[in-house]
């Protein structure tokens, strides 16, 4: 089947969102909105899948007046926007998340954890920066932040909470591939990269083809029916189960090679781009 002739069939589009609907500064752009709704207008729902936990989602979800519900945490959970409601977790065994913390914290490596709700990280942490970013940009639209809190000196902040992720930063070369080999040898965990430098550490069958493939289910739309863009390595496994897949033109080449279209940079609002001449145009044309 063409391009051409899978796109005829889309009846849901699934975003990746850093380094691809959002820009750079982490904002979205008036086109990109309006690209959204036009989308919506003909029959066609967007909604998001990232790696981010769902209440560093929920301003995104909001400003694009997302209704669809979105997967977060690279798979291990998916959430309806607007009401909270969590329709799918998996999330990391409590034995598990503290083995991983403990190894973290003793050998020297930034780490965190992200709840559903609320995400703990150690002091000087790289990656609370981003956290940060989020709730700047949350508050300058009068969006409630999300709770950031240190780890106490136990870990006894995350007891009894439902864990979606265990987000690391390489400070020094090595820590990650350090922190992977020790999930590695968790029979219940993976761990995977959303960008350089970074990993993430989810219990094992949580992946964006996993989250995706839910999602399909829950809407009662067949994968050949749902189109999904994105930029980095880890949307590969949602390129593998849906009908149609894009690759931003800011991408890695892996990406690129597997996507069966490519659209422009997320600065150059390479998703409204695609809604715009492929989804919107399709269907005003049928």
């Amino acid at each position: 089947m063409t391009p051409e002739e899978k796109l005829s069939r889309i009846r849901l589009v699934v975003c990746d969102m850093d380094r691809t609907i959002l820009r750079t500064d982490k904002r979205i752009s008036r086109r990109t909105v309006r690209a959204v709704h036009a989308a919506r207008e003909c029959g066609v729902e967007v909604t998001l899948c990232s790696a981010r936990v769902f209440s560093m989602m929920e301003y995104y979800t909001h400003a694009l007046d997302i209704r669809a519900p979105a997967v977060s945490c690279n798979g291990a959970a998916i959430v309806e926007p607007g009401t909270r409601r969590v329709l799918y977790e998996n999330p990391v065994p409590e034995a598990d998340a503290l083995e991983i913390l403990r190894f973290c914290r003793e050998n020297g490596i930034d780490h965190g954890a992200l709840g559903l709700n609320h995400w703990w990280f150690c002091e000087n942490s790289v990656r609370a920066e981003g956290f940060t970013l989020y709730n700047e940009v949350a508050g300058e639209n009068r969006y409630p932040p999300m709770p950031l809190e240190l780890f106490d000196a136990e870990f006894r902040c995350i007891r009894g909470e439902s864990i979606h992720k265990i987000p690391i930063c390489e400070r020094t070369p090595g820590d990650c591939a350090r922190a992977a080999g020790l999930a590695a040898s968790r029979p219940g965990l993976t761990a995977f990269a959303p960008e350089p430098g970074y990993l993430d550490v989810v219990t094992a069958g949580n992946d964006k083809g996993a989250g995706v493939a839910r999602l399909a289910r829950l809407l009662d739309i067949p994968l050949d029916q749902v189109c999904v863009v994105g930029d980095f390595d880890n949307d590969l496994p949602m390129f593998a189960v849906a009908g149609l897949s894009v690759a931003m033109e800011n991408g890695t080449q892996r990406v690129k090679s597997a996507a069966d279209l490519c659209t422009g940079t997320n600065d150059g609002d390479g998703v409204a781009e695609f809604l715009e001449q492929n989804i919107s145009r399709k269907i005003w044309s049928r």
